[in-house]
């Protein structure tokens, strides 16, 4: 629904963060993070905070880049995940 969706993103954007944050450390698949340095949606800083809390997390932050970084940057995105993917194993 509607109102659990904002639910969500309020939660997303707050920064203290607890409960449901605290299940990141659980998680044992490779993750790759990729964020923008200038997006003004979400706040870039939630990006350390979850890199901080999942164990082995690759976290880039591309540079100049927005929210909608997969299209400002496809080219470097498809590298950094190409990059992620063999060293990782996971393009099997």
């Amino acid at each position: 629904s509607n109102l659990k969706q904002l639910k969500a993103a309020e939660n997303w954007l707050a920064t203290n963060w607890s409960g449901i944050c605290d299940e990141l450390a659980k998680i044992s698949n490779p993750v790759l993070i990729i964020t923008g340095t200038d997006d003004v949606v979400v706040p870039t800083q939630n990006s350390l905070i979850i890199a901080g809390k999942i164990p082995a997390s690759w976290l880039v932050q591309i540079k100049d880049a927005g929210h909608s970084v997969t299209g400002q940057y496809p080219d470097e995105i498809t590298k950094i995940l190409n990059t992620f993917l063999s060293t990782t194993g996971q393009n099997k």
